[in-house]
């Protein structure tokens, strides 16, 4: 009986060891991310107030603007895929429309 015991204690403590060490692992990442974030905010600060090379280069709207632009094409692409005859979309619309909506 104390044998069963015994093992169920060192269970315990391995299940308390383990979750220590992933409290402690979780403490880690967390520490690490501030450190990164705020030395990414000095390193963009640095870049934009000291060498002034945000307000000179700017490449913010550039980038937006093409993002913009490929996003409009792939939403006409996508939306012409699914209208095509013959469709998944298509015949499931169809489908509806047929059951739902039309009166004999």
């Amino acid at each position: 009986m104390s044998k069963d015991i015994k093992g169920f204690e060192d269970l315990a403590e391995e299940s308390k060891k383990q979750t220590k060490k992933r409290i402690s692992n979780d403490i880690n990442c967390m520490t690490f991310l501030e450190v990164n974030s705020k030395r990414l905010e000095l390193v963009y600060d640095f870049l934009t107030n000291k060498l002034l090379l945000a307000s000179k280069y700017p490449q913010d709207f550039e980038i937006l603007g093409q993002l913009e632009q490929t996003q409009v094409v792939l939403q006409s692409q996508l939306i012409n895929y699914c209208i095509r005859p013959g469709s998944g979309f298509e015949k499931n619309i169809s489908t509806i429309w047929e059951r739902h909506f039309k009166t004999n």
